[in-house]
């Protein structure tokens, strides 16, 4: 037995734990604890110097030892990141000295889904006189200028915002999404300065790939969709895929080919090996990651990209060295360079998803070593369809989790889809090569790319007809989706070792995982509630939940806002009542709610409210109000003028009255 010999895998996990639950150790603890355990193994390792081969109990120390200096390590790395991140951020500067002057670097061009703006993401250097670094979303709402490119430093001035809070229940929450991509906030500008261009080589690198995006879209050689396909899959640029391509892909459930991953790496990696066999060894080595890692700035430098790329770099350094190695333990050591040196990745789901994957894949793929066919055609087709079905088990949990739906149409799709994209892959990095060297060639190779694009998007228009195999609206909590990972963990351990224990197992999960879902379906059903949305063009909407019962009070018959059908999924609700808009509501536990808007002003009603909804412009005395109602908590309608939402908040901080401003919360929940 050997303590070093456990999968490294397996102390990563150790790692997840510490970066997940880092706030409740602060970082000098974490320190003290790290030091002490490390000075206690080596110490240990002094005394039972046979490391390597230790006896039982000693074996199970050392383990003890390394999963405790891996979980503190996750809770250093999570901290050292947030002191890194936070140090000298141009957010916190902005905000304390109100400062609107800011000298950015443009890091890329972003797909607006707005006609009249430009969308970049920049490096912000400097805001007013103090040096500072952070990333910015820059929006340009003026057509003046020439269009930036990567490396351009401008100087530019504008209000720094932060991203607004989720405004409504099961909304999406985009600034969680942009926290974990490092963008800070954003900021809308009209004019700019170019004052200059960074000279890094990032920049360098990045500036040629603006200049083969632009090969690729101006070639008369393509076609529409050859351009814009290539243009995704070489250079991680989907900006020119047209949204209903996009969603057809997402709804097949193919969406991953779309996006530079270890798909993609894989299929350069084996192309690039293949075409540089003929050197040694060592010389392979260096060729292939020197490309590689130039593939990563090529691509955008995409976080999915680095990790991929990472991977195969060590496979890579491994093959070079000539040492197998354990798949496992690679995986695990590009999870543990990738988490420890940027640990907020962990919270990204496109991390989750492939990672699951490439495990999912190792672990179970020997499952199937002895079910292929003698025949190469048919062996090569059973493969895809192993590893397809492997794969989308392995991220199955998570894909209910986050996309709420379920493609049954992933064996079929990935049958044609992954053998068209390896074609696609290898042609297109030939075609971009031949055009540069000697373009009749690539004007034969350009056939084949539009050929094999058109029959790809055939294929994935074809699949998409069959609408009845999405299965939509599942949903699952992060408890249910936990226990689900475990089933399928014990499901593929059983097939691999049957085993009655095993087998007790997997039933207890499963019973485990049925009555989580029966006690969630009743605890959902006991809750009542009272949601204010925040809405537009629909005006004040009371939505109240009891029981299994959603009844929508509005002013007029119809209410139909986006968040209604992710809250009913979420709740699990069939009936749906409208009524009309009252502005006196009894919750019975939390006492009465009064509304007051532009139409109904009257707020003496006999009766002290113990919560007013104010929307609108209302011209009445507030200090009044309060001083009337005195109530518990005072809501301000996002449709309430800022000038008269000012007067209230003043009046409700001078009487110590507690308020929910809509405009910046978003909307309000009331549970009794």
């Amino acid at each position: 037995m050997k303590a070093l010999k456990i999968s490294f895998l397996y102390y990563c996990l150790w790692l997840i734990a510490g970066i997940f639950s880092y706030k409740h150790i602060p970082l000098l603890g974490a320190v003290i604890l790290l030091a002490f355990t490390l000075l206690l193994l080596f110490v240990f390792s002094l005394k039972h110097f046979r490391l390597f081969n230790p006896k039982p109990e000693t074996f199970y120390f050392f383990i003890f030892l390394l999963s405790v200096i891996f979980y503190l390590s996750g809770c250093f790395s999570m901290h050292m990141y947030e002191i890194r991140r936070d140090s000298h951020n141009f957010s916190m500067i902005a905000e304390k000295e109100k400062a609107d002057l800011f000298e950015i670097v443009i890091d890329e061009a972003l797909k607006s889904p707005y006609k009249d703006r430009l969308k970049y993401v920049g490096k912000v250097k400097q805001v007013g006189e103090y040096l500072s670094h952070g990333k910015i979303l820059i929006h340009l709402t003026s057509f003046d200028h020439d269009k930036l490119i990567a490396g351009d430093i401008i100087l530019c001035r504008g209000q720094f915002l932060e991203f607004s809070p989720i405004r409504n229940p099961g909304q999406f929450d985009y600034k969680k999404y942009m926290y974990i991509q490092e963008v800070e906030g954003q900021i809308y500008i009209r004019d700019f300065e170019v004052i200059g261009t960074e000279k890094s080589i990032k920049y360098k690198i990045l500036h040629l790939r603006k200049l083969l995006l632009n090969k690729l879209a101006r070639s008369e050689l393509l076609s529409k969709d050859s351009r814009s396909l290539l243009s995704a899959l070489l250079l991680g640029d989907r900006t020119y895929i047209e949204e209903e391509v996009i969603t057809s892909f997402k709804d097949i459930g193919v969406m991953h080919v779309l996006a530079i991953s270890g798909l993609h790496i894989g299929i350069i990696y084996l192309f690039l090996a293949f075409v540089f066999r003929f050197l040694p060894p060592v010389f392979q080595t260096i060729i292939i990651l020197l490309l590689l890692w130039l593939f990563v700035f090529l691509s955008g430098f995409s976080p999915s990209v680095f990790r991929a790329v990472l991977m195969f770099s060590i496979v890579a350094i491994s093959r070079g060295m000539k040492r197998s190695g354990n798949l496992l333990d690679i995986i695990g050591l590009a999870l543990f360079l990738s988490l420890f040196f940027c640990p907020i990745w962990l919270y990204d789901v496109g991390f989750q998803l492939s990672y699951c994957a490439v495990i999912g894949i190792v672990l179970g793929m020997p499952l199937f070593i002895n079910k292929y066919s003698k025949n190469r055609l048919i062996h090569y087709i059973q493969g895809l369809v192993y590893v397809s079905l492997v794969a989308q088990l392995s991220v199955l949990p998570l894909q209910i989790y986050y996309f709420h739906q379920f493609s049954l149409h992933f064996l079929l799709a990935n049958l044609v889809v992954i053998p068209l994209i390896t074609v696609l892959i290898v042609t297109g990095i030939s075609f971009l090569l031949f055009t540069y060297i000697f373009s009749p060639v690539a004007g034969i190779i350009s056939f084949v790319v539009n050929f094999f694009t058109g029959l790809l998007f055939v294929w994935v228009q074809s699949l998409k007809q069959w609408d009845f195999l999405i299965i939509n609206d599942i949903n699952l909590n992060s408890r249910q989706s936990f226990l689900l990972i475990l089933f399928l963990i014990g499901l593929g351990s059983y097939l691999n070792n049957k085993k009655t224990g095993k087998l007790l197992l997997i039933f207890s999960l499963l019973i485990v995982f049925q009555l989580d879902l029966f006690y969630t379906k009743k605890n959902i059903e006991k809750t009542s509630e009272l949601i204010i949305p925040y809405t537009y063009k629909e005006g004040i909407a009371i939505i109240q939940k009891i029981e299994d019962n959603l009844w929508i009070h509005v002013k007029d018959s119809v209410f139909d806002s986006a968040f209604l059908k992710d809250y009913k999924r979420n709740y699990r609700i069939e009936n749906t009542h409208y009524d009309t808009l009252q502005y006196f509501y009894n919750t019975t536990e939390e006492g009465v709610l009064l509304i007051l808007t532009e139409e109904y002003k009257e707020y003496m009603i006999g009766e002290c409210a113990d919560m007013i909804l104010i929307s609108g412009n209302i011209k009445i005395n507030y200090s009044r109000l309060l001083d009337y109602h005195f109530p518990k908590k005072v809501i301000i309608h996002n449709r309430t003028p800022k000038w008269i939402k000012d007067k209230i908040i003043e009046s409700c901080i001078h009487k110590n009255i507690p308020f929910h401003d809509m405009s910046k919360k978003g909307y309000f929940r009331l549970s009794y």
